[in-house]
Formats: C-alpha cells, sequence, structure tokens
C-alpha cells in the first residue's frame, strides 16, 4: 500500500493500520477518521520528543499547548500530498492562531535525505512553514502515535483530547469547521483566505513507485533476474509493462534508491495519470531530458535532492515517459502520480 497517501478513500485502511492500536489503549470509542460529531477519540496524545531539534520554535512542553486547539501534521518535504496541503494549514494557521489554533508541524522522513534539516529548513522557508516543526528523524513521534501516512492530521482540543483525525488531501472545508467548532469560532464567519484546491475528480492512475530495496522496489522488467544491491547493466524490453518502468545502461541499486553509472542511462516509464512527480537528487548537479511517447517534453535540472515536478495536465490512458541522464550520478527514489488527466 502507497504510504503517501492520495486516495481520501483510503483513510478506511488507515483508521485500522493508523491508529486503532493507540486508541484502543487510550480511548473511548469512536470513528478515527472523518469523525464528524467530533466525539472524544483519545484523552491524551502523546508527548512530543524530538531528540533531533525543532525549527522556528524551542521544544515545546505539555505546558505551551495547554488551553489550545492543536493541530499535529505529519509531513515530510518531498511528498507531494504533504505539499499540497500546507497552502490550508498556512491559511488556518495564519487566521485562528489568534483564536487559540497551535499547528504542530511533525517532519518524518521517509528518505535519508528528508534527514538533513537544512534540506528541511529550506523546505520550510520555501512553503511559508512559520509554525513549530518537530525534526522527527528516528520516527519517535511517528510510532508513539502509531502513524502510517503522510500527510496525517491528528487535532485535539482545548483540554488535548483527541477529537479528529484525518488522512490525505482534501476536505479542507470540513477540517476548517472542525477547527473553528473546537475553537468556538462561529461557523458562519468568514473562512481563511486560502484553503487550497479540493481533490479533483478521481481518475485512473498508476500506483506510486519506489525504486530502494527497503521500500521493495526490487523487481526490474528490463532484467530476468531479482534486482539487488551493486551495479548492473540492463536493457530494455520491449514493450515496458503498463503500470512499471524499466532502465537502459548501467545502474546502481541501494535500499534507497537506483543510480545512473554513466552519461547515457536511460529510464522508462509506463504510466497513466494526469500528473507525473519524481523524487530524485544527484551527487552532482546534472540535467535528464524528458520525451512523452518519443517526443521532447522537458528538461529537468536535478540539484537538491527533492521532488520534481515532470508532467501536470498530462493525457488520459497509458503513456510512455523516457528520461535520459546527462551525466553520472542521478539518483532515483520514487515516483507519484496524480489525476487531473484531460
Amino acid at each position: 500500500m502507497d504510504r503517501r497517501l492520495y486516495l481520501v478513500a483510503a483513510a478506511a485502511l488507515a483508521v485500522i493500520a493508523g491508529v486503532s492500536v493507540y486508541v484502543a489503549a487510550m480511548t473511548e470509542p469512536g470513528d478515527v477518521s472523518q469523525n464528524s460529531n467530533l466525539t472524544v477519540l483519545a484523552n491524551s496524545v502523546p508527548a512530543l520528543s524530538a531528540a533531533k531539534g525543532w525549527i522556528n520554535s524551542p521544544p515545546l512542553e505539555p505546558s505551551d499547548l495547554a488551553g489550545k486547539v492543536v493541530l499535529y501534521d505529519f509531513w515530510t518535504y518531498s511528498c507531494i500530498n504533504c505539499q499540497r496541503t500546507l497552502p490550508h494549514l498556512k491559511a488556518l494557521y495564519d487566521r485562528y492562531k489568534g483564536d487559540g489554533l497551535v499547528i504542530v508541524g511533525i517532519h518524518s522522513p521517509e528518505f535519508d535525505f528528508e534527514k538533513d534539516h537544512g534540506n528541511v529548513q529550506r523546505a520550510v522557508e520555501h512553503y511559508g512553514v512559520t509554525w513549530p516543526v518537530a525534526l522527527d528523524d528516528d520516527m519517535t513521534i511517528w510510532n508513539a502515535f502509531n502513524n502510517q501516512y503522510w500527510p496525517a492530521e491528528y487535532l485535539t482540543d482545548r483540554n488535548g483530547k483527541l477529537r479528529q483525525v484525518r488522512f490525505g488531501e482534501g476536505d479542507y472545508d470540513a477540517k476548517e469547521n472542525d477547527v473553528r467548532t473546537l475553537l468556538g469560532v462561529a461557523t458562519d464567519s468568514p473562512r481563511a483566505a486560502t484553503t487550497g484546491a479540493d481533490l479533483p475528480p478521481s481518475a485512473a492512475q498508476s500506483p506510486e513507485i519506489h525504486f530502494g530495496l527497503a521500500f521493495g522496489g526490487n523487481q526490474f522488467d528490463s532484467s530476468p533476474e531479482k534486482q539487488d544491491a551493486g551495479t548492473q547493466t540492463y536493457t530494455l524490453p520491449d514493450p515496458v509493462p503498463q503500470n512499471s518502468f524499466a532502465l537502459s545502461g548501467q545502474w546502481s541499486t541501494t535500499d534507497q534508491d537506483i543510480e545512473a553509472g554513466t552519461a547515457d542511462s536511460v529510464m522508462v516509464l509506463r504510466y497513466q495519470g494526469g500528473e507525473v512527480n519524481l523524487v530524485a537528487g544527484a551527487t552532482t548537479s546534472t540535467t535528464v531530458t524528458v520525451e512523452l511517447d518519443g517526443k521532447p517534453l522537458t528538461t529537468i535540472d536535478v540539484q537538491e535532492h527533492d521532488l520534481y515536478n515532470v508532467i501536470e495536465g498530462g493525457p488520459s490512458g497509458f503513456h510512455t515517459l523516457t528520461f535520459r541522464t546527462q551525466s553520472a550520478g542521478l539518483q532515483l527514489f520514487a515516483f507519484t502520480f496524480g489525476a487531473g488527466a484531460k
């Protein structure tokens, strides 16, 4: 199951896999996710133990949150679904912090490069995150909440009781109503200036693809052998299977990623979806040329380890993207896909 959640429908599974153990141990029963009547789900939430430090704040103690409505947001900076929620969170924080809302960002990294605090700091500045962010490199807070997904939002009332849990994007008006209800702000008062766009209509799209062995990305259609760590030379199959990718040239594989070994290494992706994003980095800055169905599409300058948008508003149905490296050292971590096909 993709951990970077895109479809809100997957929240039903998250109810069981994500917080049910925590809630069952501490709470009065209730529907954990989409808890429309805001019944008490748990009498408290775990303490914040961020051994690696904080951004935008000194360490928060329980006394700092007493009497506040607190929204705990689990995110990681190269997650496209997390990025899309940030304008909504910023609008909520700017509008309601004076009424007693506190947002606590919990940056729990999926990839090792997301443990680089310089990278996180740049992302915080780029996306205008001004609320406290706990650096959860060792996943201590993530595990204490029994969380399973990015993004995930846990909302507590002024007494510190858990009242709402939501996974993924969308439902922004409902989320704002939850905040206003717990703050005691009239629900018919003006809304936050920017709540972000709700999810587009459902459209067929490929599942998320990870390349590293630790994420199960160990089957390559371009080789008859199961992929192991180390360097191999690949030949493209014809055709590349749907919802899959294949390699040509020299690539090395680690638990986290695959890395191009030469300047003429190629990767071909057979996908469907209106949006394609690539989590990538490089040992030194490099340029990647991208073709869509054999025709030039764009070039991507890969510098920082980050998420790069490859295509948006793309055509429906299955299509082929070809990525050609210009130098060795390109590192590929994951593909994520979105709707919005035209």
